[in-house]
């Protein structure tokens, strides 16, 4: 998993390089759309500026890099799947009069009997 995600922090880093490309520097659509519409063109900035989604993809490539050395140099977490054996007892005991049905719960909790509070 840290290897996995160094390798995702190396391309989302690569992401990063679109401000040094001709995205920002003489792109193409850009010119097409200072030739057709130069009243929208003249709204855009000629180069590429800093936003927040800029940011955050800065921000994001360092966690990912702290997530992968993490995970690298951190052990797995250790996870006990035993379970200690428990039982419980249900008797159901039926009113002759009415015919009502009545639970009464022996509750065992590690395997020692505790009396139930209604007895």
């Amino acid at each position: 998993m840290g290897a996995l995600f160094l390798l995702v922090s190396i391309f989302q880093g690569i992401t990063l390089l679109v401000e040094s490309s001709s995205i920002c520097y003489d792109n193409p659509a850009i010119q097409y759309l200072e030739a057709n519409n130069p009243d929208l063109a003249q709204t855009l900035p000629e180069t590429c500026e800093w936003a927040t989604g800029f940011k955050v993809n800065i921000a994001s490539v360092i966690l990912w890099i702290l997530a992968g050395v993490c995970a690298l140099v951190f052990p797995p977490p250790l996870v006990n799947h035993e379970h200690t054996h428990q039982e419980q007892t249900v008797t159901y005991t039926q009113n002759a009069i009415d015919g009502t049905v009545q639970e009464n719960h022996i509750t065992v909790i590690k395997g020692t009997p505790v009396k139930n509070s209604e007895s």
